[in-house]
């Protein structure tokens, strides 16, 4: 997908505005989804009844570059995009914690692996 684009990684509308794009702006969702989604797993985290996430700093305001696929207690999937330091955190151990209070997560691809091949495969 061309520089000038983005794809959401919730709803999958692409936005070809080149300001807006740069900035990870979905018109459709009317949300910033590309950018660190910390804040949105955090939401998620204290909707399981977790009242404080130690050593999670957000809202972050770094550009997602990372693609995760998380599903709720409810069994709803969406993507979110995290920045390399949240995503790194999440390899390092966060998403068992996680996933003891009732989150999937999984790791999808980076935001340029998905931009060079949409289809996610090699």
């Amino acid at each position: 997908m061309p520089s000038e684009s983005f794809a959401c990684p919730r709803c999958k509308a692409v936005t070809r505005d080149p300001a807006l794009a740069r900035r990870g702006y979905c018109a459709n969702c009317q949300e910033f989804t590309g950018l660190c989604g910390a804040a949105s797993l955090a939401v998620a985290l204290l909707a399981t009844g977790v009242v404080s996430m130690p050593g999670w700093p957000h809202p972050c305001t770094a550009a997602g570059t990372e693609i995760w696929q998380v599903t709720g207690a409810d069994g709803a999937a969406t993507g979110v995009l995290l920045c390399e330091s949240h995503g790194d955190r999440l390899r390092r151990g966060a998403t068992s914690w996680m996933e003891s209070r009732g989150l999937k997560l999984a790791f999808g691809a980076t935001r340029r692996s998905c931009a060079v091949n949409p289809a996610g495969g090699p």
